[in-house]
């Protein structure tokens, strides 16, 4: 029985909510029902969804990003210029480590012992390396069970990157996994080849590291 990894109430046809892993306004398409519950979700998407979207707002009107589930017909209209002041870090902090619990949650059922958030902004340039510089979004999630970490990247647009630790007490198996996507075609990007995905994962463990 899944269960609201926020609050941990058991998940049913009652309390259930659609959590895009990462948010709608971002362009993101890819959803699941089995992460929180409707009131976590909700409350999420007051507080820190709408100052992740502000943080990320330049990009979103450059690329003319679309959300997910808008059905507007107006174009968004070119806007490119840096990244708005951040009125709220600590929230825009809460709304990337959220994704990483999306996305973790999401391909794994095992719960997090002891989550232990912390947050480091620097960027990679993935897009930039291995994909010819489009606006992508990517989440790269890296468990160790020896070190006992778990540790994630997440980079917006190609353009802002993050570090975050979700754990130091992790003790499940070995992961290594990855999403991109393109928000600007709403479609998850599947087919990199292998070698450069072991040189993604090596990038963002020697990120970490240092």
């Amino acid at each position: 029985m899944a269960r609201c990894y926020s609050c941990n109430n058991t998940l049913h046809k009652n309390n259930q909510s659609w959590e895009h892993i990462i948010p709608s306004a971002l362009g993101s398409s890819i959803k699941s029902r089995r992460l929180l519950c409707r009131t976590c979700n909700e409350a999420a998407g007051r507080e820190i969804d709408k100052a992740l979207y502000d943080f990320c707002k330049p990009w979103i009107l450059q690329y003319q990003v679309q959300p997910a589930r808008s059905a507007r017909t107006d174009p968004f209209q070119p806007c490119p210029g840096t990244p708005l002041p951040v009125k709220d870090r600590e929230q825009v902090n809460r709304a990337i480590s959220k994704t990483c619990f999306n996305f973790y949650y999401w391909k794994n059922r095992a719960p997090i012992s002891e989550p232990t958030p912390l947050l480091c902004p620097h960027l990679l340039g993935l897009s930039t390396e291995f994909l010819a510089s489009r606006p992508f979004h990517w989440i790269v999630l890296l468990g160790d069970p020896l070190c006992k970490l778990l540790v994630a990247y997440v980079e917006l647009f190609g353009e802002a990157g993050f570090f975050v630790r979700l754990s130091t007490h992790y003790t499940e198996r070995a992961i290594r996994q990855l999403l991109v996507y393109d928000p600007c075609n709403k479609q998850q990007i599947g087919n990199l080849p292998e070698p450069a995905v072991c040189r993604v994962f090596d990038q963002v463990g020697r990120g970490w590291h240092h």
